[in-house]
């Protein structure tokens, strides 16, 4: 994935181009296809481009006026949409306009109520330099990560914890700077149960659907969508209500394949099955590649046979990734970029692996 940083100061105080350069070299793994980076007085932003479909092949630039400057690792679904809506509120917005570009559109048309037009994976870090504004948001369903550090005339966000955590100011030492709530949750839960914690103290996480604003010396969070509750539907027959997610699930599952080519992680469930079923249907001409990982000596395991049998099925290739050798906790090998947070299971290391052999695909399951 594309990732990015903000470092902004409160204070006024100048941002170092060193500090840039630094931070933009922490996450330039994630960034294979170019760099950007913008630098103002007391406010930077840095960029590392992923190219993963037709709409991403050219890295966006931080800026399209140079007043607003931005910086996101995005997907937008439902473009048609949001197309229709920047048109009849007087912008410019087509189909083949970036990702980038519609929200960039979509901020000029609506500011902060942006987030209202906006459907699919997206974190973003934004900075308005004729309200001397940043505004940070993430997606509702939290699919793309979004870290910050708020220290006295500093603000640090990004869209990778490592990246973060390369900033001289923010404090990382272990174990003294360690949150022993987050250890401990994720030590007897098996997670984090604080949706906006990590495991320092000084560095957090923006929980889904939230938005994060700075502006004139004021700090403001908000949760600008949640769940649905005071709808429902009523249909005269059982089958509707199938007809009715099947139709919906298709339209989801469609609006991911915008690239030529796609991976999904197969098992033998139904889950992934039915995901990689709607994509046949919805664009049989993409190039589906299903990936699965299985073990072959370490534990009793049928996922090779009954995936495979999943991967024929669906007329689909399949790779399988063996993971009996990879230990749970030990140091992750040279090859993957590592840090406190990840990898700290097998299914984590499978995904980087998965990432390596189709990097340049966009992933349904």
């Amino acid at each position: 994935m594309s990732s990015f940083f903000v470092i902004f100061h409160p204070d006024g105080r100048l941002v170092e181009p060193p500090l840039v350069a630094r931070l933009l070299q922490q996450m330039a793994w994630r960034g294979p296809d170019g760099q950007s980076h913008w630098l103002g007085a007391n406010v930077a932003l840095g960029y590392a481009h992923l190219w993963v479909d037709n709409l991403t092949r050219i890295p966006p630039p931080l800026t399209f006026d140079g007043q607003v400057w931005l910086a996101a690792d995005i997907r937008l679904d439902a473009r048609e949409g949001l197309c229709r809506a920047i048109q009849t509120a007087g912008g410019e917005a087509d189909q083949d306009m970036p990702d980038a570009r519609l929200l960039w559109q979509a901020y000029h048309l609506w500011e902060l109520d942006c987030l209202h037009y906006l459907q699919g994976d997206f974190a973003f870090a934004l900075w308005d330099a004729r309200r001397r504004r940043l505004f940070c948001a993430r997606d509702p369903f939290a699919v793309k990560p979004l870290y910050y550090s708020y220290q006295p005339g500093l603000f640090v966000a990004s869209s990778d914890l490592a990246t973060i955590c390369a900033h001289p100011q923010i404090p990382t030492s272990i174990p003294t700077d360690l949150d022993d709530f987050a250890v401990a949750d994720f030590l007897i839960e098996g997670m984090k149960l604080d949706e906006d914690g990590t495991f320092y103290r000084a560095i957090r996480r923006l929980p889904r659907a939230t938005a994060l604003c700075l502006e004139g010396g004021a700090q403001r969070q908000w949760r600008y969508w949640d769940w649905p509750t005071n709808g429902y539907l009523r249909y005269a027959r059982t089958s509707d209500y199938v007809e009715h997610f099947q139709a919906l699930l298709e339209q989801a599952v469609a609006d991911r394949l915008r690239a030529p080519r796609a991976s999904v992680l197969l098992s033998g469930g139904l889950d992934s099955n039915v995901v990689t079923a709607a994509a046949r249907r919805a664009c049989p001409t993409t190039d589906l590649h299903a990936f699965t990982c299985v073990f072959n000596t370490l534990i009793p395991d049928c996922e090779r046979h009954f995936a495979g049998l999943a991967a024929r099925g669906h007329g689909i290739p399949i790779t399988f990734i063996e993971q009996d050798h990879w230990q749970p906790y030990a140091p992750p090998r040279p090859a993957f970029p590592h840090h406190l947070s990840r990898f700290t299971n097998p299914s984590g290391m499978a995904s980087w692996k998965v990432t390596a052999r189709w990097a340049a695909t966009p992933a349904l399951s």
